[in-house]
């Protein structure tokens, strides 16, 4: 976790997005994106075309599930270990060779 995460409290985000607040949403994206992508970049080489690819389709299947994760969240405080864990698995299937499917699509 980012010191940046741990500075910020995001239970009254959580329960924002929780009640569709899109801005809650984006400020929760734009204060993580930064570390999914750092934690994405773990597993997928950004130096090669490939991996930059992989790294941009991780994060975004990241915040797809993470949206859908945040309603089911049951203590908002636990917010970085959620999407850490996201993180990992979406990599994970990747690296695997499995397809991400957006979701949301």
């Amino acid at each position: 976790m980012s010191t940046e995460e741990k500075s910020i409290d995001f239970t009254s985000v959580i329960e924002d997005a929780r009640k569709g607040d899109e801005d809650a949403f984006e400020f929760i994206y734009n204060h993580s994106v930064r570390t999914c992508r750092a934690y994405c970049m773990l597993y997928f080489d950004p130096a090669q075309e490939t991996g930059r690819r992989n790294v941009d389709a991780a994060v975004k299947e990241v915040f797809i599930r993470l949206y859908d994760g945040i309603q089911t969240l049951q203590a908002p405080e636990d917010y970085p270990e959620l999407g850490r864990g996201i993180a990992k698995d979406v990599c994970l299937e990747k690296a695997a060779g499995e397809t991400v499917q957006l979701e949301a699509e």
